[in-house]
């Protein structure tokens, strides 16, 4: 392929040149790819090792199709079978399940299944276990992430007692009241009021509350207890945040209050977001000029205002893990943090991309090579993810400059984009005279990336 002269398109290929490439990306080369990376895993791994060297991301993805008319099929249905309309933008979504299968240690993607399944539903991880058999995976190397009910999970370890499972306990199921496990979430987040609880190399506050594993002899039969292994409940704070949330939807609601009384035209916006918290208040006027005063004041609804407020502290910054196979909170909430970027970066990069595939017509022949691609790209930002998590481990305080630049850009942007910026600006330059490149000299903050990626540097000369 020829690169495109100076001055043109910023893009390395014609984009027919692209689409003939990605026409010629087929199941078999696919497979015949991921076979490659299994073999070398295999070959690297040696010998069994104690503790589950596969990671399995159990992802449940958002599909979102704006427009299914180069799709439609001769029946037009109103939205395809599956799809629902979506409220919140326009077009249609449907939820499906991918497994992610990477080696543990360097975060690159072995295999990858994708399956129908909600996150209620225990069948949905006799999928993983299928296409790990069909990988050549056993099912005693797998550690499984996931975002799934505790009853499926619960189900899933009453069929497999030996599984590995690690589950994020979503703010549905520990903010509830209703939760049988109420008592112990809460005296998680009392305990995280404790400064002492901060772990530098994490930027969390973290408790582990450790439950004793149950004799045999005292299992109940067909009971979802797992015998003979503890379990352990991770629970992590972000400092501050919710302090933040709070203190921030305090102060908009009294500047919404104040237009209010003062007479001022308010947003939709802010009457959909804000009109909640406030409320009318019957006056009783007296005097001459009683006819012509007002009836009501406004005044901040406390009831609303405060349930909103402690729904912040329940959920805000406040995450559970539950696992009986990773004892070290600090490994348990880094494999929780790639499992949650890979279910955005796939958001990025695969949702609007593969649509095709679950089409009645199937008339895009390209999607199967895109959704690899996109992959393909999850599994490097997956590698770099794992690499930069190692250095901050490693030195806790390489992490400091980066957690201040996050917060002037915002807090909740991805890190890896934050600490991949000045890479942006590196450029290799070729002079009409020339037949290579040059590569400009790195900047400090340059260096100092590639040094956090274990990256090496570039040459100085690219042919």
């Amino acid at each position: 392929m020829k690169i495109l002269p100076s001055g043109k398109k910023p893009f390395p290929f014609d984009e027919y040149a692209v689409e003939g490439i990605l026409e010629d990306i087929g199941p078999y080369s696919i497979e015949h790819f991921y076979e490659r990376r299994r073999a070398r895993f295999a070959r690297k791994r040696g010998r069994a090792v104690s503790e589950p060297s596969v990671v399995v991301f159990d992802l449940v993805i958002r599909e979102h199709v704006s427009d299914f008319s180069r799709f439609s099929s001769a029946r037009s249905p109103e939205y395809p079978e599956g799809y629902e309309p979506d409220e919140n933008e326009d077009g249609w979504y449907r939820k499906s399940a991918r497994a992610l299968f990477c080696d543990r240690k360097t975060g690159a993607v072995l295999y990858v299944r994708d399956y129908k399944g909600t996150l209620g539903d225990a069948r949905s991880f006799e999928e993983i276990f299928r296409a790990a058999d069909e990988a050549g995976f056993s099912p005693d190397d797998l550690l499984i992430v996931t975002a799934r009910t505790t009853e499926a999970v619960r189900q899933l370890e009453a069929k497999r007692p030996d599984v590995h499972i690690l589950q994020w306990v979503t703010s549905d199921q520990h903010a509830d009241p209703e939760n049988p496990e109420w008592a112990v979430f809460e005296a998680c987040r009392a305990e995280l009021e404790n400064p002492d609880t901060l772990r530098a190399e994490i930027a969390m506050k973290l408790v582990t509350e450790k439950r004793d594993p149950i004799p045999a002899a005292e299992s109940e039969a067909g009971s979802n207890a797992t015998p003979e292994r503890p379990e352990y409940i991770h629970a992590y704070r972000e400092p501050g945040v919710y302090e933040t949330e709070q203190e921030e939807l305090t102060k908009r609601v009294d500047r919404y209050l104040a237009d209010l009384r003062e007479g001022k035209d308010v947003s939709p916006f802010d009457e959909a977001w804000f009109g909640r918290y406030v409320r009318k208040v019957p006056v009783e006027a007296s005097g001459k000029s009683a006819k012509k005063s007002k009836s009501f004041r406004w005044e901040v609804d406390d009831e609303a205002l405060g349930a909103t407020l402690r729904s912040v502290r329940l959920r805000i910054g406040f995450v559970v893990l539950r696992t009986r196979s990773v004892a070290d909170p600090v490994d348990a909430f880094e494999l929780h943090k790639l499992w949650f970027a890979a279910t955005d970066d796939f958001g990025d990069y695969v949702l609007r991309t593969r649509a095709c595939e679950f089409d009645l017509t199937e008339v895009d022949r390209t999607w199967r090579a895109r959704a690899f691609i996109a992959t393909l790209a999850v599994s490097m930002r997956m590698t770099l993810r794992w690499r930069l998590a190692a250095s901050f481990l490693e030195e806790p305080e390489l992490r400091r400059p980066y957690m201040e630049e996050d917060w002037e850009l915002g807090p909740r942007q991805d890190l890896l984009d934050v600490v991949l910026g000045p890479l942006l600006y590196l450029k290799a330059v070729k002079r009409p005279s020339e037949r290579y490149f040059t590569v400009e000299e790195l900047t400090p903050k340059q260096s100092r990336v590639l040094k956090l990626l274990r990256v090496p540097v570039p040459a100085r000369v690219l042919l």
